[in-house]
């Protein structure tokens, strides 16, 4: 009887110490990593972002702090620009260790500072190809509208944005702005195909009469801010006859894009 009480008593403590051990491994240090995270994005002259172990944030006027004079790295069109520092004057103003100012020409700036390692995808947009126009009628019809509808923009990237070895494709689809005819409904809609399936990341529907309340989507960026292998996807949306823009982005939670951070718009 001894033996045998002392045998339960020792497995008794192994598995207390696998159940501390498994209660360490997924559940205190993840939410360890997550609430020390700080992450700041800039999103050319119209969104400044933070994540300080919550949620995702505008940074206020008075946190200036948080990005003059700090060092970032800077991607221009998805493609990597160099760690230097910033300044908002109106616009960002980039200087290099000596402050001395470096030339940053054109638009699409992305710049990300944080206290752990992210990633920023480089990609191409391309023309949506014939075989992938299958999945364009699917969605407008889903919506109710003409699939043979004239499209102002039409544009996909290849990608693989959830690390399985297997690229997605995001697609971007609206006839906003459209100069030649006047629709009766207009529309936008980013989302991504998947193994023949179909996963709406943003989407608007209203009458033509709508036209100037609403714009036209498109991705700017992919980022992976908690480096985890899936990518944030940063969109963009703008207004006709205007300098307007919102940026929002999005993550990928139960197959399913959430908006975790809205424009400062809305």
């Amino acid at each position: 009887m001894e033996k045998k009480s002392k045998r339960k008593y020792y497995i008794i403590i192994i598995l207390l110490i696998i159940y501390l051990a498994a209660m360490v491994i997924f559940i205190v240090y993840p939410s360890s990593v997550t609430s020390s995270r700080r992450v700041y994005i800039m999103v050319d002259n119209v969104a400044k972002w933070k994540f300080e172990g919550k949620s995702w944030e505008d940074i206020s006027s008075d946190e200036s702090n948080l990005y003059n004079w700090q060092k970032f790295d800077l991607y221009r069109r998805n493609q990597y620009f160099g760690n230097y520092y910033l300044l908002y004057n109106d616009r960002w103003l980039v200087y290099d260790d000596d402050r001395n100012p470096v030339k940053k020409s054109g638009s699409n700036l992305l710049a990300v500072r944080s206290n752990q390692d992210f990633k920023v995808a480089t990609y191409t947009t391309t023309d949506i190809p014939t075989e992938q126009m299958q999945y364009v009628e699917q969605v407008l019809t889903e919506h109710n509208i003409d699939p043979d509808t004239e499209l102002v923009t039409k544009e996909m990237i290849t990608y693989d944005i959830d690390n399985d070895g297997q690229e997605e494709s995001i697609i971007t689809i609206s006839n906003l702005f459209e100069t030649t005819y006047a629709p009766s409904r207009i529309f936008s809609f980013i989302f991504t195909v998947k193994d023949g399936k179909i996963t709406l990341v943003s989407s608007m529907v209203d009458t033509l009469d709508h036209k100037n309340e609403h714009c036209s989507a498109y991705v700017h960026s992919l980022v992976d801010t908690d480096n985890n292998g899936k990518y944030e996807i940063i969109t963009g949306c703008g207004y006709y006859n205007s300098n307007r823009n919102c940026v929002e982005m999005y993550e990928n939670k139960n197959d399913q894009y959430q908006k975790i951070k809205a424009c400062d718009m809305q």
